[in-house]
């Protein structure tokens, strides 16, 4: 038997056990937090666009904890505007899934929070009709970065088309995006400002009605294993089909918003401004995961936790670290020293097997964001130290070999960087990567001359020399 895990078909050997639902998860071990709530009570107040992993392991966590207090405004509903087959997989549970937090001992938990989802196959004239309800208070996004780019039309026309109705209806609403971009509740605002340029009545309204606060949101999701997932169906007593895992650590921050649901009182911190929390997360923890993955990748590694037991690359990512930390504009309370310090102890627990390839894939969307910023804060830092640099030459290895062993890219840009680069030099290469940035005549030539090098040295000595004379600089 065959099933999908957001969006991914994985073999799964048979099951003896009842597969999870509204009949059957009571009968979950009594290790097993089960709802403690009428799950058929709950009332839809929150709709959410890319129903995946990461929003059923952290926004659900919140909402449903919200519904554990008592609250019954938090009913979740999905909306996947691509795949149809969480959808499908979700529904044969009657929308229950588990949840476990990879601590010692795990923590598994079953989440009731979502309702219901919809999906390209059903279409989504249920979604649509919420938005004309005063019940609905708060819309939610996890698109990933690409969402917001090449592929961001389906994301806004069913926005503009929901939109259309709540201004029917004269219903405020907040907008969340949940994506790993800085400003993206702005972001987000500006992609329907854009298309809405031929309907000035509705984005006057949009601009009075709705708000996009912006947010930040962190818990380390790698994608679900065989192991996981067979050793769950023991300890739990039923059969998931659609399970997710997570780091035990959580956290989400947002800008103060006229939001109906009380999203504070389980943890969610509503502040005044989100960028020093963006700003830490993206600087530190994203940059360092692509520096890890594309360093892991070349020396052989599989996980996070796998590479960050060599001693060398944990010393290297340390000092990556100390070297952005200086370079954030966050504020003298917000202590980056701990931050630091809790990354590295995230990204070294061994029941989190986060696949290096997982967090590879997208480069040229994800560096962009994480990376690239780096490089204009200080062209001085940059000259001298070249390790703020090493992420991006790391990458453009990784896809030169990729090219030159004939594989595939994951990647917006993929097939194109696979042809481009197959037998280009490495300066040239260094061009072509960039230009997927959008920062080909964007970066200093100082700064592009100095990629070429590194890449070139890469492609002539390997990776170790130039690791090992970072570490020591």
């Amino acid at each position: 038997m065959s099933f999908p895990v957001d969006g991914k078909w994985t073999k799964c050997i048979d099951s003896p056990y009842p597969r999870l639902s509204l009949d059957t998860y009571r009968a979950a071990s009594p290790d097993t937090k089960i709802p403690n709530y009428q799950v058929a009570d709950l009332v839809i107040g929150i709709l959410h666009i890319g129903v995946g992993a990461f929003h059923r392991a952290h926004q659900c966590f919140y909402f449903d904890a919200l519904a554990r207090k008592g609250n019954t405004d938090c009913g979740v509903f999905g909306v996947s505007l691509r795949s149809d087959l969480t959808g499908d997989f979700l529904a044969a549970q009657d929308y229950l899934y588990t949840l476990s937090l990879l601590s010692e001992p795990r923590e598994t938990s079953v989440i009731g929070c979502v309702r219901a989802i919809e999906t390209p196959r059903t279409g989504f004239d249920v979604a649509f009709s919420l938005f004309s309800k005063a019940s609905l208070k708060l819309v939610t996004l996890t698109v990933t970065e690409k969402g917001y780019g090449e592929e961001s039309n389906e994301l806004v026309n069913f926005l503009v088309e929901g939109l259309r109705r709540r201004r029917a209806a004269d219903l405020p609403l907040v907008i969340a995006s949940c994506d790993n971009l800085q400003s993206n509740g702005d972001r987000l605002a500006g992609l329907l400002e854009t298309q809405l340029v031929d309907d000035p009545g509705l984005l006057k309204w949009i601009k009075r009605r709705v708000q996009f606060p912006n947010s930040m949101v962190d818990s380390i999701t790698p994608a679900s294993t065989e192991r996981q997932k067979n050793i769950l169906h023991t300890d739990v007593g039923l059969r998931d089909e659609a399970p997710v895992f997570r780091e035990p650590f959580s956290d989400w921050v947002m800008e103060r918003c006229d939001c109906d649901i009380d999203l504070e009182t389980v943890g969610i911190k509503l502040v005044e401004h989100v960028a020093p929390f963006e700003l830490l997360k993206l600087r530190i923890l994203n940059a360092t995961h692509s520096l890890l993955a594309y360093l892991g990748i070349s020396l052989g590694y599989d996980t996070v936790c796998s590479a960050m037991q060599d001693d060398e690359v944990r010393r290297l990512v340390e000092r990556f670290m100390a070297t952005v930390r200086p370079l954030l504009d966050v504020p003298g309370e917000v202590d980056t020293v701990s931050y630091c310090s809790q990354v590295l102890e995230r990204f070294s627990n061994p029941g989190i097997a986060h696949l290096l390839t997982q967090i590879a894939e997208d480069g040229s969307v994800k560096l962009k964001e994480r990376v690239l910023p780096l490089l204009w804060v200080d062209p001085g830092a940059v000259r001298k130290n070249n390790l703020l640099c090493f992420p991006l030459a790391l990458w453009m290895n990784h896809v030169s070999q990729t090219a030159r062993k004939g594989g595939q890219l994951k990647d917006p840009s993929g097939d194109w960087l696979i042809s481009a680069v197959k037998d280009a030099p490495a300066q040239e290469i260094v061009y072509l990567c960039l230009e997927t940035l959008d920062a080909a005549h964007q970066l200093p030539h100082a700064t592009i001359d100095l990629l070429g090098e590194m890449l070139l040295q890469i492609q002539t000595e390997g990776i170790g020399p130039m690791m090992s004379k970072m570490t020591k600089e």
